[in-house]
């Protein structure tokens, strides 16, 4: 047998068949859904890079598919949800504890809250306490001067999809009477709790979405 033949009697042996080849996606092609580490958007008129993918089981609730973006100086987290069949978008920052407080109560003690947003409040120390005696935070905080109102208690797991391993988690959400931003409590163990300050986002305010 000519060498030639032998050759192409091999060459093809590993080769997927056309159905399990696996091309990569136009930029036009690529979703929110898609991205990777290591791809890069724009929103807010700042270049982004996706340096982690994480993900939220809710059990029955679905899942939320989040995004540690970069640009170089911020960090923020993008997250993804579908509500009836449309898509959520949160932009959010990591905030401390201290900076949340409660409404300040009328000198009744009746426990009226005070109808501006430019409320009082007190430290966040309060709230961890709260939770801590209490396993609930209250049911409204105050944020840089607005009030937000919770709005749902979760439970779940979340894993860096670059790992293995799961960890549970509950998580309070909380909404402003806009209902534009958000604030999520996660308690993570007895006495480790995550607080995050957002804005509901469009996808159209997202673009140039390319992989690196």
């Amino acid at each position: 047998m000519a060498f030639g033949k032998f050759f192409d009697k091999f060459k093809g042996k590993n080769k997927k068949r056309p159905e399990e080849e696996e091309f990569p996606l136009l930029p036009e092609e690529i979703t929110l859904w898609d991205l990777k580490k290591g791809y890069m958007l724009d929103y807010e008129a700042r270049t982004w890079e996706v340096k982690g993918v994480y993900q939220y089981d809710w059990g029955r609730s679905g899942k939320t598919t989040e995004y540690k973006l970069h640009d170089g100086i911020e960090i923020i987290f993008m997250h993804l949800d579908e509500e009836d069949g449309e898509l959520v978008i949160t932009m959010s920052q990591k905030i401390k504890m201290g900076e949340l407080g409660y409404p300040r109560q009328n000198e009744s003690g009746l426990g009226f809250r005070v109808k501006s947003d430019a409320v009082n409040t007190v430290g966040g120390q309060q709230i961890r306490n709260a939770i801590m005696q209490n396993d609930v935070p209250p049911k409204e905080i105050v944020y840089q001067g607005t009030t937000y109102y919770m709005t749902e208690e979760s439970e779940g797991y979340f894993r860096d999809l670059d790992e293995r391993e799961r960890y549970r988690f509950i998580e309070w959400s909380f909404e402003d009477n806009s209902e534009e931003k958000c604030i999520s409590i996660s308690r993570w163990s007895e006495t480790e709790l995550e607080v995050s300050a957002g804005v509901y986002a469009q996808d159209f305010e997202i673009s140039n979405i390319l992989p690196r």
